[in-house]
């Protein structure tokens, strides 16, 4: 009882001077103890040394942290008995894959256009060159004796048809299935579509500079050399009755993008698929060059020039084909070490041994009964 009255005065004069917080805890503590030094006298008090309060303070925080780690009641740390906080996680794009494959495609195509687009506009201004062009052309090919396209248009309008399934195949075939072809491949050869893809790239960008720096007008300009506009004739035209409607650049006749284009996607469709009826497809770059021919759009040296400039962009990508590394989808398999388990150390081995291993050299027991010096003693 004396000791709890000593405690309540320690208490009361702690709370007199601002410190009763650290105080009381000391004293209440010191009422609870049994064991220490002797009590003080009735009415007398003990002045706490000045860094007591601070002491107890950091003596506390050590406790809250060890009860933290052992995970003691109240404890709100990793501790035994205390959940785990949840791992704070790197925040991720909300974009698919394909949406991001599909907008750089799409930001690569429309960089294509605006090329184009300056190139239509410098071949606008050189009409007098492209037309120069055109005659210098024809006897280039007269030179190499090629035959004559017009004449080969005269003998196809006799079937006007065949004229207007030409001019359908022209305007409708040509971007379309390319487009298609492309996106085959992004979704079911990845690998692939990245050599078709660049090959295409650099064989337009090609064609490009070939359009700048030698527009040439398209026989379908030149009527009063035999030529026939038959877009024009059947309502199929895609471009306009003169060379400055439309979008396209009508001077873009050298190299031919359309006989390219097509062989290209021939050559691709071929190499990576594995049907017996894949040998078909050469029949669509065919069927261009002389579709393009047969409506008047491209003479026989823009075909023939842009089949040669892919045939170049074609060993160019081959060759950096052989000199980077084979893609992972193309490497050969190894060994899932997850089919290993349960498989005990000594078996595993016996897994990559060929299944008829060469015959042994040791003599058999057949062989030392036919030679009898065999089984002499040394």
């Amino acid at each position: 009882m004396g000791n709890e009255a000593d405690a309540a005065s320690a208490i009361k004069e702690a709370l007199a001077v601002g410190v009763g917080d650290d105080i009381e805890g000391d004293a209440l503590a010191g009422s609870r103890s049994d064991a220490g030094p002797a009590s003080h006298a009735p009415g007398t008090t003990e002045t706490p040394p000045p860094n007591q309060g601070a002491d107890h303070n950091h003596l506390s925080k050590e406790a809250a942290m060890r009860s933290m780690r052992a995970g003691g009641p109240g404890a709100t740390g990793l501790g035994a008995g205390a959940e785990p906080l949840a791992p704070v996680r790197r925040a991720r794009s909300t974009v698919p894959p394909v949406v991001r494959q599909i907008l750089r495609e799409v930001l690569l195509l429309g960089s294509m256009y605006v090329v184009y687009s300056i190139g239509r506009i410098y071949a606008a201004r050189h009409s007098v060159s492209a037309y120069d062009n055109a005659h210098r052309l024809i006897g280039w090919e007269r030179d190499l004796g090629l035959p004559s396209e017009a004449a080969l248009q005269h003998s196809f309008l006799q079937a006007p048809h065949l004229v207007q399934v030409a001019n359908a195949y022209y305007a409708y075939v040509h971007f379309p299935l390319t487009a298609l072809v492309l996106v085959w491949l992004s979704l079911r050869r990845p690998a692939a579509y990245k050599w078709v893809r660049s090959t295409l790239m650099a064989l337009t960008g090609l064609a490009l500079v070939g359009h700048t720096v030698f527009p040439l007008a398209p026989p379908r300009m030149l009527p009063n050399l035999g030529w026939v506009d038959t877009g024009i004739r059947f309502g199929q035209s895609v471009y306009g009755p003169n060379s400055d409607s439309g979008m396209a650049n009508q001077f873009a006749a050298m190299p031919s993008l359309h006989v390219g284009w097509a062989a290209l996607v021939a050559i691709a469709m071929i190499t990576v698929t594995r049907s017996r009826w894949r040998w078909l497809w050469l029949l669509h770059s065919v069927t261009t060059f002389a579709v393009v021919v047969v409506t008047a759009n491209h003479y026989w040296l823009d075909g023939l020039v842009a089949l040669t400039l892919l045939t170049c962009c074609l060993l160019l990508a081959s060759a950096r084909r052989t000199r980077s590394p084979r893609p992972a989808s193309w490497a050969e398999p190894t060994p899932d070490h997850n089919h290993f388990k349960g498989v005990s150390p000594c078996r595993r081995g016996n897994l990559f041994r060929p299944a008829h291993p060469a015959p042994s050299t040791l003599p058999t027991s057949n062989d030392r009964l036919q030679d009898p010096t065999s089984m002499a003693e040394p």
